[in-house]
């Protein structure tokens, strides 16, 4: 979770020797590890080896907010938005 939370406030992304430098870890400790948070979609490497926060990251954070509640209130007030108006509509909560 600490690298996942270190590449966040990194939107450019990190490569290996920076994040074990940020992390504090050996360099065969933070192979192990991104290497399975990227095969389990968690992290993304793009085409010059800099880490990414992963779309994993993405169904979390949906997970969470449907824990919250604000899909069952929001709901009808964007239904009605979208009838109304005829645009698309979205929630966000920052």
């Amino acid at each position: 979770m600490a690298l996942l939370e270190l590449l966040l406030s990194h939107p450019r992304g990190l490569n290996h020797t920076e994040i074990c430098r940020e992390m504090g870890l050996p360099s065969s400790t933070c192979t192990y590890i991104t290497t399975k948070l990227a095969a389990r979609g968690y992290l993304s490497r793009d085409g010059f080896g800099r880490f990414h926060l992963g779309l994993k990251t993405v169904a979390l954070a949906h997970g969470a907010l449907h824990g919250l509640g604000y899909r069952s209130i929001s709901e009808p007030v964007l239904y009605r938005l979208t009838t109304e108006t005829g645009l698309s509509a979205g929630i966000g909560v920052r």
